[in-house]
């Protein structure tokens, strides 16, 4: 098991006449949590069942360091992303192993990336990340075990 948490409270002491001091640090949430839970069941027929899930947290982000009074789009609201995957490793004893996986099962969405090019090109450019993903693996190791 694994849990980790993060605070961040970054301020600028100074500002100017064209950057005021109580803007926000870009790309700085003040709050992200991690946690993992891992575990392993032997097999009398051979080889392991293993479980894996994971939860993360991360509190709102700006992607502009000058966003004081900017509109809303320019943050990114804080999300959860929920992973899992259940396999069999060496299954039967032998150099096989096989799982099942699931990535953002509750199927977030969220921007990795946001650049603001209204003022010189007339968009605001958004990169989402990657919807609910399932997939299965299969994996052959080679050599001796």
């Amino acid at each position: 098991m694994n849990v980790n948490y993060g605070y961040l409270d970054p301020s600028y002491d100074k500002g100017t006449e064209v950057f005021n001091k109580d803007n926000e640090f870009a790309r700085a949430p003040e709050h992200t949590v991690n946690a993992s839970l891992s575990y392993s069941w032997p097999l009398v027929v051979g080889g392991e069942i293993v479980f894996y899930g994971g939860y993360t947290y991360q509190s709102e982000i700006t992607f502009s360091d000058s966003n004081l009074g900017a509109p809303d789009d320019v943050f990114q609201d804080g999300y959860e992303l929920i992973d899992a995957r259940l396999g069999w490793n060496n299954v039967g004893g032998g150099p096989v192993d096989i799982g099942i996986y699931g990535k953002n099962l509750n199927d977030e969405t969220y921007a990795l990336d946001r650049q603001d090019n209204r003022n010189f090109l007339g968009f605001l450019g958004t990169h989402y990340n990657v919807p609910r993903t399932y997939g299965i693996e299969l994996r052959y190791s080679f050599g001796e075990q």
